[in-house]
């Protein structure tokens, strides 16, 4: 598949993931959708390998294989994979990177479309490439897509918001940490 036809298949899984009942139904033009319909088509869309065009990109950022980086970026798709932030509308799916992340912060977050990251300051460089959907940096106001990969340096300071369309998911890697509200949180810190 070219890019083109990849970045297409990954907005409709998208917008399937996070379509309701009622949008489903427009959809396929019936009146109203049983509630199943949406983990029938989930279930009959094929996940795995969705976001393997980035397995390159992810194996180099997260200085792992790039098999590994395919299984991490599979899990994706896995519900159980994510979890709540304290930040409303973000959720967190955390991975391990390798020799060099020892100190940083590694995980896949989730935005809602339309909802922001708070403003935060940056206590080490911090690298994020885009996945799906795409978000505009408020302070820059550089908008970034699927294989972008932005890079702040140590002690900058912005906030994100996802735009319209599918969910912003992106990988991060953040050295040191991140400080939101005055609020310090590290590699460690099972919080974020």
């Amino acid at each position: 598949m070219s890019d083109w036809e990849d970045e297409l298949r990954d907005r409709f899984l998208a917008e399937l993931e996070s379509a309701d009942a009622e949008a489903l139904a427009r959809l396929i033009g019936e009146a109203a959708a049983p509630a199943s319909l949406k983990a029938k088509l989930l279930a009959n869309a094929t996940l795995e390998g969705r976001f393997d065009r980035h397995a390159g990109a992810v194996a180099e950022l997260l200085n792992l294989s790039e098999a590994r980086a395919k299984e991490l970026l599979d899990g994706i798709g896995r519900t159980e994979s994510w979890e709540p932030s304290p930040i409303p509308s973000v959720e967190l799916f955390h991975i391990e990177g390798g020799p060099g992340t020892e100190n940083a912060i590694t995980g896949f977050v989730r935005i809602a479309a339309e909802a922001g990251f708070p403003p935060h300051e940056h206590l080490g460089a911090e690298a994020v490439l885009i996945l799906q959907g795409s978000v505009k940096d408020l302070v820059s106001g550089a908008i970034h897509r699927p294989g972008d990969i932005a890079r702040m340096a140590k002690g900058t300071a912005h906030e994100l918001l996802a735009r319209p369309g599918p969910d912003l998911v992106y990988l991060s890697v953040v050295q040191t940490g991140v400080s939101i509200g005055g609020r310090v949180f590290g590699p460690h810190d099972a919080d974020l």
